[in-house]
């Protein structure tokens, strides 16, 4: 962090639902709910502009936020 593209996401739980969502620094969502599989763990952010934004990682019934830096 920063990153350009893609954004790997480590520790994921094989054995529950991960899913994750983007909101910009101004709180807007910018990425819905979507899920995130163990074997194909990378967010792409080529539509994101360059900013701040906030990742919010779900892992079975835990809840991760993240800032990511987009260059």
């Amino acid at each position: 962090n920063p990153t350009k593209n893609p954004l790997f996401v480590d520790g994921l739980q094989s054995s529950a639902e991960n899913m994750y969502e983007l909101y910009d620094i101004t709180g807007k969502m910018v990425q819905p709910k979507t899920t995130l599989s163990v074997a194909n763990n990378q967010i792409d952010l080529n539509k994101l502009n360059a900013g701040v934004y906030f990742l919010n990682l779900y892992s079975g019934n835990k809840r991760y936020v993240h800032k990511v830096i987009k260059e």
